[in-house]
């Protein structure tokens, strides 16, 4: 046997047929081809089947056009200022909540019959102002809201005047 220069076409064909028949010799002997170039080619072919096949291989890169980049490159920016924007967003909210003139608590007046500090809220209730009649005809106004409040500690309810003094309800 001499060397003869063997295409990848007939090296193809003789390794499905031995992967066909199971047997290495008869193949290399009718193809006329040495028993250890099959085993080579053989275990070549082997490591890039295993290779080729394995899990954590992806498949082929398909280029992209200088436009799909230009249009990641569009969309990353795109990406980038509008959480710019929701973080300048949040800051401008911050500012105006540090801005805004802080909540005055309503001071609760004190019991008028006991001095007790504690007292509640127990509503509102309208009620007609004195001379109706007369103020009708001003056309100021008709009814107004008072504020009633209950003191936990003697149980009587009172509400204010509007001079500052308070009046028994109950």
């Amino acid at each position: 046997m001499g060397f003869r220069p063997i295409s990848t076409e007939e090296k193809m064909a003789v390794l499905f047929k031995v992967i066909r028949e199971g047997k290495i010799e008869p193949v290399a002997k009718s193809c006329g081809v040495s028993k250890p170039s099959v085993y080579t080619w053989l275990q070549r072919f082997q490591e890039t089947a295993r290779e080729a096949l394995e899990p954590h291989k992806r498949g082929p890169k398909f280029k992209r056009s200088p436009e799909d980049k230009e249009i990641a490159k569009l969309k990353e920016k795109v990406a980038k200022l509008e959480n710019s924007l929701e973080e300048k967003d949040k800051r401008i909210k911050e500012f105006e909540e540090k801005l805004k003139p802080p909540k005055k608590k309503e001071k609760l007046p004190k019991c008028p019959y006991c001095g007790f500090e504690g007292v509640y809220k127990n509503g509102s209730y309208k009620r007609r102002p004195k001379k109706f009649f007369d103020r009708l005809k001003k056309d100021e106004e008709k009814e107004e809201r008072v504020r009633e409040y209950l003191c936990p500690w003697c149980g009587k309810c009172f509400h204010l005047e509007k001079k500052g003094t308070s009046s028994i309800l109950t």
